[in-house]
């Protein structure tokens, strides 16, 4: 283990930082912070609800496309959110003065509360680990870096920026940059059969030229698994482009068996097969944390049994 917490106190749980790989250490030049860096104001206006937050009245449920389940979860009974069409507007005890986003409208918590560790991949640099169930639709964190212009994301490398907006007026383009600042989302790896999904969403502010990224889990996910998401076709095209233009070849290392573009030698199946493969995954890891909630409920069970008996 290199260190015990990543997060130094910042979140609120620990973060160890494993490498049983080689002697790497974590980069040196990269600082841990919970919260976007923006120097720039932001409106506060959230909903006026008093007391509970209702669907036909809060401002805040009205003005969301993406939804919330009951269970604190991202409904997604109609499919994935689109990450450019729809947003959350989430309430929060600074934007909303009634709620004080107390209410059922709140997906986020106040800090990063999954259990994860930080671990040195064979191929593919630093990864993030999960090591506990997470059920999809479950929040997991928040995108967090330095919130900067195109004009500034010139000089710097692009490879981990997040595109925010762009603002219309002036055509500028907004980014989260986690290079050096950032979060346990700087190290979230690629693969072609990621388990999270990124969308936008407003809490703290409602100020549109900004906003914030999260990612929510899009399928279930087991402890011990890698969290992973799609760095998308554009980002590999280009990169595989310009490590040809260096006599070079670019590779995916995720372990999926239908790669955008495997090392010589992975194994491969035609996308049929893969679809299969897919959907065996899928009810494997959803039986599988079904018997785990199953048996957390037996466990609570037997120990409000005993303590009754005593």
């Amino acid at each position: 283990m290199i260190c015990d917490n990543l997060a130094e106190g910042r979140e609120g749980v620990d973060i160890p930082v494993i490498n049983t790989v080689d002697d790497t250490d974590i980069p040196f030049a990269f600082h841990y912070i919970a919260k976007n860096i923006d120097k720039d104001p932001r409106k506060t206006e959230g909903c006026k609800c008093v007391g509970v937050c209702k669907p036909k009245t809060c401002e805040c449920m009205q003005r969301s496309s993406i939804k919330i389940t009951k269970d604190g979860k991202i409904n997604l009974s109609s499919g994935l959110p689109d990450y450019y069409a729809q947003l959350l507007f989430e309430c929060d005890k600074t934007t909303c003065k009634g709620c004080q986003g107390k209410c059922e409208w709140r997906l986020t918590p106040e800090k990063f509360n999954k259990r994860v560790e930080l671990f040195k991949t064979p191929n593919a640099g630093w990864g993030v680990r999960s090591q506990q169930f997470i059920e999809a639709g479950e929040f997991v964190a928040e995108f967090v870096g330095e919130v900067v212009t195109h004009i500034q994301q010139e000089h710097r490398p692009l490879e981990y920026a997040y595109k925010l907006t762009t603002i219309e007026k002036t055509q500028i383009d907004i980014f989260i940059d986690p290079y050096k600042y950032g979060n346990i989302t700087r190290f979230f790896n690629h693969s072609c059969f990621e388990n999270l999904q990124p969308f936008r969403f407003y809490s703290s502010h409602r100020d549109m030229t900004r906003g914030s990224i999260g990612f929510f889990a899009s399928r279930d996910i087991l402890p011990g698994h890698e969290l992973t998401i799609d760095y998308g076709g554009d980002w590999w095209r280009s990169n595989i482009k310009d490590a040809a233009k260096r006599g070079g070849k670019l590779h995916c290392y995720c372990d999926w068996v239908f790669c955008i573009a495997p090392w010589p030698g992975k194994l491969q199946m035609d996308y049929n097969d893969a679809h299969k493969e897919r959907k065996r995954i899928l009810m494997e890891n959803h039986r599988t944390l079904l018997r785990w909630k199953q048996g957390e409920k037996d466990r609570q069970k037997k120990t409000v049994e005993k303590r009754e008996a005593n």
